[in-house]
Formats: C-alpha cells, sequence, structure tokens
C-alpha cells in the first residue's frame, strides 16, 4: 500500500499543485546524483535536486506484474555527471527513485512512483539517455546455477576457479591501432620466463586491463589473439586507444575440462561444469573408444 504524506496529500486535494519530479541515483559505488525536472534547484530532506536539461517518458505500468519503467533523457551540464563515467559503465545498475515533491513546499514529503535500476545507457555527444527497470525486473533474473557441460566459473575467481593466474599474466604495449576493438601489441616475457605469448594464448575471453593512456583502469575481455600480437576485444573500449597505451592481460580459458582446464592451468580439480552430464553438447565430453 502505498503511504502518502499528509500535508502533501491535503495539497494533492487541492484545486492547484505546484509539484515537480525528482530523480535520485545511488551508484554502486555510492555516489549520489539528484535531479529535478523544476526550473529551479530544490532542497528535499537536505539533498538538493539540481534542474535537469531533458525529459522522462511516462511512467508503464500494469496490475498484471509486468515490468513498470521509464525512460530518462538530459543533456550533461553539470560538473560531477562526466561523460568519462558514463562511458565507462559506472551509472551501471545504479539504483533510481523517482518521485513527487511540492516544490513550493519540499517538507510536506515526498510521494515515490518508482524505483529501480538503470539499464542501459546510451550517449550521443552531449546529451545521453537511460531506461529505469522497476523492482519487479529482478523476478525476470535467473537465480541458481544450471547444470553445463563446460565450466561456468570466472577464470581465477578464488571462490570457485581457483586458478592462479600469476604465472599467464604478462604486460604489454600497443603497437598499432586499427580502432577501439583491433589493435596490435607487443608483449613481455611471461613470469616463468618463457617466451612472450603465443597467438590464440588471450582468446576465449582473457582479461585486458589497461595501465595507462586514455582508458587507464578500465578492463576488457580479449576475443581474439592471432599471430603478430593481433588482439580483438569484445567490446570497444570505452576512448580511442593510442600507441604507446600499456596493459596487463592474463590467458584465456575455454572452459572444457579435457581443454584449457587441464592442458593450460592443469585444475581439473576445480572445474564448475558437469561434462558427464547427456544433453545436446555431446561434443564437450571426453571421447572413450
Amino acid at each position: 500500500m502505498r503511504v502518502i504524506p499528509s500535508a502533501l496529500l491535503i495539497h494533492l486535494q487541492g484545486d492547484a499543485t505546484t509539484l515537480a519530479a525528482c530523480i535520485r541515483i545511488t551508484r554502486t559505488d555510492s555516489a549520489v546524483f539528484a535531479f529535478t525536472e523544476h526550473d529551479q534547484e530544490i532542497v528535499v530532506s537536505g539533498q538538493a535536486y539540481k534542474p535537469m536539461l531533458g525529459e522522462r517518458s511516462k511512467i508503464a505500468a500494469a496490475d498484471d506484474l509486468s515490468i513498470a519503467n521509464f525512460d530518462v533523457a538530459t543533456v550533461i551540464d553539470d560538473d560531477d555527471l562526466r561523460e568519462d563515467d558514463l562511458a565507462s559503465g559506472l551509472f551501471d545498475n545504479a539504483t533510481a527513485e523517482l518521485f513527487l515533491v511540492n516544490w513550493a513546499s519540499p517538507a510536506d514529503g515526498t510521494l515515490l512512483l518508482l524505483k529501480g535500476k538503470i539499464g542501459e545507457v546510451r550517449r550521443a555527444g552531449a546529451a545521453f539517455a537511460g531506461d529505469i527497470r522497476g523492482l519487479l525486473d529482478q523476478l525476470g533474473q535467473a537465480v541458481g546455477e544450471k547444470t553445463s557441460p563446460s565450466c561456468r566459473f570466472v577464470l581465477g575467481n578464488p571462490d570457485t576457479c581457483q586458478a592462479d593466474l600469476t604465472n599467464f599474466t604478462t604486460s604489454g604495449t600497443v603497437a598499432t591501432v586499427t580502432d577501439r576493438r583491433d589493435f596490435t601489441a607487443v608483449f613481455a616475457d611471461l613470469p616463468t620466463g618463457g617466451p612472450p605469448p603465443d597467438s590464440g594464448y588471450f582468446s576465449n575471453a582473457g582479461v585486458l586491463t589497461w595501465t595507462s593512456g586514455n582508458n587507464s583502469g578500465s578492463g576488457h575481455l580479449v576475443r581474439r589473439h592471432d599471430a603478430g600480437g593481433a588482439l580483438q576485444l569484445y567490446l570497444p573500449a570505452y576512448h580511442d586507444i593510442q600507441s604507446g597505451d600499456t596493459f596487463s592481460v592474463h590467458a584465456g580459458c575455454d572452459h572444457i575440462i579435457t581443454g584449457h582446464c587441464r592442458t593450460r592451468f592443469d585444475n581439473v580439480v576445480n572445474f564448475g561444469g558437469e561434462p558427464h552430464v547427456p544433453g545436446i553438447n555431446v561434443g564437450l565430453l571426453p571421447q572413450t573408444d
């Protein structure tokens, strides 16, 4: 049941209202951003809500458990709301609250319209847009694990896979650049003193973390590693890659018990799949005569 503060309820029942919508965004790192559709700053419960140059859609909701959601679009005109943060994914899965307030008397309380998570953030120059998905969206997410012949664990996770990636990690320097996904690099020797990794070593989602350049601190999954140090990322880097940029990168894993789990990492004891369960993926099972 929705509870409306008594002072705000009296205002809503009046002949004329002075209402404004406010949006409060709390990122996963606890940073808070507050905006309002009103043309003046509003202070609610000690939090200043700045005017937002943009618009929001109507809230799509029904009484059949379908997911309530709305879109918001605005221009990046706030010193605290940086394009780099949006591009780097810092607002992904942030919590958002949309509520109404009497801008003439914010102390009357608030009427919560929707609370949910920010989904995809879309950017176009100085403008950005995102969709806010209601809490019912979480009921559509998978809970628990499914059986699979391939490993479901994240390579190197200390609680599951437990593979020590120290000797499978090296550094590299960008040599030539095609675009934000494709570039060539020169690799240092592996920590064990071995030669620079051969073609394919970082394929299958090896993790590359930038240590200098425009993308410093961000990480990406490697899709392909071809001869000559050619690398292709699954998703484009957030910013332009330049010759001389440095990074660290560790080997990928094909998540097959008879593949890299055994031959590269010697980690079959921690394999996170069920390779002997019959199914359509029998090609991943060990073959016997």
